[in-house]
C-alpha cells in the first residue's frame, strides 16, 4: 500500500442541464472512451482521456449485499446503508504506468437527495460482488475525501480527484476494491447506478494519461550537425526546412512517419559533455519484469522484482539485465528482502510472506503474519514485517518460519529498518516512529516526526524517515 493523503478532495460540480461544460454523454454510450492522442515532436507527449463505468456497483441493506441492490437503479446512501462502486482498471491500457496518469476524477451523479448530508468516500478493502447475497465488505475507517452538504444536490455531478489513488490502485498497493460511499445522521441520498439510465448516471472515473514517447529515426549525426531544427510542444514545427506546421488529432504508432523532427531538448550526462560523445546512448539498461514492480532487492549476484499486480517476483542477472526466472508467490507482493540464503516477500492483499530459495526460486513456505503486510526487514537472525492494517509488527524466525512475537506499535505501520540491534517503524497516521529491541520486541521509545512517515533507514548512526505528508525528512 502506498500513503494516500486523507485530506478532504477537491470537489467540483455543476447542474445536469450544464453537461456541455464538460462534455460528458450518457453511460450507455460512453463505456469506454478515448478522448484525444495527441503526438507532437521526436520525442512527444502522448495524451488520452479514458472514461471508465463501473464493472459493479450495489448498495448494503442491513449490512449486507444482495443481488436485488446489485440490481437496483439507485445506491443508497445513509447513515445505515453504503453505496460500492468498483471500476476494472484493467481496461486501461496494457503498458500503461501509475506515473502515466496525470490526473484520475470520480464523478458522482445524486439523481435526488431527499436529506442532504456530508458524503464520506473510503476506500474498500475487502472483495466484494454486486451479484451474491454476502457481508457488505470491509471499508477504511478513515475517508480519503468529504463531498459537503452544500454540493449534495439532486441532479448534479460531482467529481472528486482520486488520482494518487488510481496509482496506487495500478502499483497494486493497495488492491483495487473500489469505493464506498457513507453518511451519518438523518442524510439520505441516491447515487446513480450503472443499471439507471432512466433516471440518471451511473458514477464514473475519468483518467487522464500522458506519457513521452520517442521517434526512433532521428539519428545521432542530425543531432550533432544542427540540420534538425526544434520546437517546443505544442508550437509549429519545421520540416525538411521548409514546411511549418501544427500536427494533432488523431494518431498511431511512434512518429516514425515524421522526419526532420526532434525535441526542444537533448539529455546529455557529464561524462558524455567531457568525452565529446554528442550521440544518444544506445546501450539498454531497462528489462522487462512482470506487472507493476514495486519492491526490489539484491542477493550478491541477482536483482529480485516483486511484481506487484502480477503476483510473482522476477528474478535478474545483476551483471547483464538477463532474466534468471519468474516464481509465483503471494497475492500483491510488495516489500521485498534477502536474508542471506533466502528471499522474502510480503505478500500485501494475502497476509502472509513467501520464503524463496534464492539460488533456484522454489519456493521453501509460506508465513501468515498481520493484516496487509507492507514493509520487511531481516536483523542477521529474524525477519520483521510491518503490517499496516493490524497497527503490529510480526517477527519470525529466519531459519523456520515461525513466529517469534508480534508487536504492537502505532498506527498504519508503512515502514521498518534495523540499526544492528533496534528496529524501527514508521507508523504512517500517527505521525511518530517506534524503537523495538529486536531480541525482545519490547518498545524502547515513540518518536515525533513528521506528517504522514513511509521510508526509514539507518546511516549507521542515526534514522532517516520519509515524510510523506510533508515534503520533509527527519533525522533521529
Amino acid at each position: 500500500m502506498i500513503s494516500v493523503p486523507r485530506d478532504t478532495a477537491t470537489v467540483l460540480c455543476w447542474a445536469e442541464s450544464k453537461t456541455e461544460n464538460f462534455k460528458l454523454q450518457p453511460p450507455q454510450h460512453i463505456m469506454k472512451t478515448t478522448r484525444l492522442i495527441t503526438l507532437l515532436l521526436a520525442t512527444a507527449l502522448f495524451a488520452r482521456a479514458d472514461v471508465l463505468p463501473p464493472s459493479q456497483d450495489t448498495s448494503s441493506l442491513k449490512g449486507k449485499l444482495t443481488p436485488v441492490t446489485g440490481k437496483a437503479t439507485t445506491l443508497a446512501v445513509s447513515a445505515t446503508r453504503k453505496g460500492y462502486v468498483l471500476f476494472d482498471l484493467d481496461s486501461l491500457p496494457m503498458d500503461v504506468r501509475p506515473a502515466d496518469i496525470a490526473n484520475a476524477r470520480l464523478r458522482v451523479y445524486f439523481p435526488a437527495a431527499s436529506k442532504p448530508g456530508d458524503i464520506t468516500i473510503h476506500l474498500v478493502t475487502g472483495a466484494w460482488t454486486e451479484n451474491t447475497t454476502a457481508t457488505e465488505p470491509t471499508v477504511d475507517a478513515n475517508s480519503f475525501a468529504t463531498i459537503p452538504a452544500a454540493s449534495v444536490v439532486a441532479k448534479k455531478f460531482v467529481e472528486v480527484d482520486v488520482t494518487n489513488i488510481v496509482r496506487n490502485w495500478l502499483f497494486g498497493m493497495p488492491q483495487n476494491f473500489g469505493f464506498a460511499f457513507a453518511a451519518t445522521g438523518k442524510t439520505n441520498v441516491l447515487v446513480g447506478s450503472k443499471e439507471g439510465s432512466g433516471s440518471g448516471y451511473p458514477c464514473e472515473l475519468d483518467i487522464e494519461i500522458q506519457r513521452t514517447i520517442a521517434d526512433a529515426s532521428i539519428t545521432a549525426a542530425q543531432l550533432a550537425d544542427g540540420s534538425v531544427t526544434t520546437a517546443k510542444l505544442g508550437s509549429s514545427l519545421t520540416l525538411g526546412g521548409t514546411t511549418t506546421g501544427t500536427f494533432s488529432g488523431d494518431f498511431s504508432g511512434n512518429g516514425s512517419g515524421l522526419t526532420g523532427v526532434v525535441a526542444a531538448t537533448v539529455s546529455r550526462s557529464p561524462q558524455q559533455i567531457a568525452l565529446l560523445k554528442w550521440g544518444v546512448s544506445s546501450v539498454n539498461n531497462t528489462f522487462a519484469v512482470g506487472a507493476s514492480p514495486y519492491g526490489i532487492c539484491f542477493d550478491g549476484a541477482s536483482i529480485w522484482v516483486a511484481n506487484a499486480r502480477g503476483g510473482s517476483v522476477t528474478k535478474l542477472n545483476a551483471s547483464t539485465g538477463a532474466g534468471q526466472g519468474t516464481f509465483a508467490v503471494g497475492t500483491t507482493p510488495g516489500a521485498i528482502c534477502f536474508d542471506g540464503a533466502s528471499i522474502w516477500v510480503a505478500n500485501n492483499s494475502s497476509n502472509n510472506v513467501t520464503k524463496l530459495n534464492a539460488s533456484t526460486g522454489a519456493v521453501l513456505g509460506t508465513y501468515t503474519v498481520g493484516s496487509l503486510p507492507q514493509s520487511i526487514c531481516f536483523d542477521g537472525a529474524s525477519i520483521w514485517v510491518a503490517n499496516i492494517h493490524s497497527d503490529n509488527v510480526t517477527k519470525l524466525n529466519a531459519s523456520t518460519g515461525a513466529v517469534q512475537g508480534t508487536f504492537a506499535v502505532g498506527s498504519a505501520p508503512y515502514g521498518i529498518c534495523f540499526d544492528g540491534a533496534n528496529i524501527w517503524v514508521a507508523n504512517n497516521d500517527s505521525n511518530n516512529v517506534t524503537k523495538l529491541n529486536a531480541s525482545t520486541g519490547a518498545v524502547q521509545g515513540t518518536f515525533a516526526v513528521g506528517t504522514a512517515p513511509n521510508g526509514i533507514c539507518f546511516d549507521g548512526a542515526s534514522i532517516w524517515v520519509a515524510n510523506a505528508g510533508n515534503s520533509t525528512v527527519t533525522k533521529l
